[in-house]
């Protein structure tokens, strides 16, 4: 499993230990730490295939291996509770006497700011938090996972929106601009908009099925999109789902754009998900021609 800190956890790092102490920093550190070896004790016992962590301003955003996807229900529930679990229990133990004594009182101090604060944001139903992640692993098995998806991550979008609202807020009542909610807000709209198509991409399977499932109707609406010949059909899929029904005018260089409509594109995707439209929409024309 690789590791690998964003810069905006990097420019989080910066503002917290100019703009507060070295004690908030090293408090930070701890607190992050601790809740992402929670994360890792939980994906190592279940045997989750996690390629991947990135450290984030909220937290870590753990990344399965290709062509794997995270576990759902109770064992995702799991996985992704252990990360505010393991914050609690830090908490625990640095006010209730097991460590409290072996620390210096300041940074026992910013270890509770710092993880209550993580505790709270992660249990947000939001995602890329972990909050978003539980009711996401229960969703599953209970609503279309391309409306759910979309759900959580907008949720995601408007919580990051929310923090940069406060941070503005602050400025003009206070005179003082909080850099930390505006890189810890900024970094998880961003966060929260590549989840969405991250997370299709790892469930294409049910996401594709889903879409097989539904029957056209002449009453849906038919969203047409252009794209370019050589794109992998893999990435049609977010495009796919923000609509009842889609269908694509695939560019050729100087030659006529070919259409390639949504069931086609699905079939590709389940053949090869890296088949380019172009060669998805030659396919689709010659079995329409049979």
């Amino acid at each position: 499993m690789r590791i690998r800190v964003h810069p905006a956890f990097a420019a989080y790092l910066l503002c917290v230990l100019v703009l507060t102490s070295p004690w908030a920093c090293a408090g930070l550190v701890i607190s992050l730490t601790v809740h992402e070896l929670g994360h890792w004790a939980a994906a190592f016992m279940l045997y989750e295939p996690i390629s991947r962590v990135e450290l984030a301003p909220f937290g870590g955003v753990m990344t399965c291996a290709p062509g794997r996807s995270m576990s759902k229900g109770l064992r995702g529930v799991v996985l992704a509770a252990a990360g505010p679990l393991a914050s609690y229990a830090l908490i625990a133990m640095v006010t209730g006497g097991l460590l409290r004594s072996a620390l210096p009182e300041e940074l026992t101090r910013q270890i509770v700011l710092s993880s209550g604060a993580m505790l709270v944001l992660n249990l947000m139903p939001a995602l890329p938090l972990d909050g978003g992640s539980i009711v996401f692993s229960v969703g599953y098995y209970l609503f279309g996972i391309a409306r759910l998806t979309a759900l959580l991550c907008a949720m995601g979008v408007m919580l990051g929106a929310g923090l940069l609202a406060l941070a503005v807020c602050g400025t003009l009542r206070a005179g003082q601009m909080n850099l930390s909610l505006l890189v810890v807000g900024g970094y998880l709209i961003v966060c929260a908009v590549r989840s969405r198509a991250a997370l299709l991409m790892e469930n294409l399977f049910a996401v594709v099925e889903e879409r097989l499932r539904g029957h056209p109707s002449a009453c849906r609406r038919v969203t047409t999109f252009r794209v370019p010949g050589e794109m992998p059909v893999i990435r049609l899929l977010p495009l796919m789902t923000r609509t009842q029904s889609a269908s694509f005018w695939v560019e050729r260089g100087e030659e006529t754009p070919v259409l390639l409509d949504e069931r086609a594109a699905c079939r590709a995707m389940l053949s090869n998900p890296q088949m380019s439209a172009e060669e998805a929409a030659q396919v689709f024309r010659e079995n329409a021609e049979k």
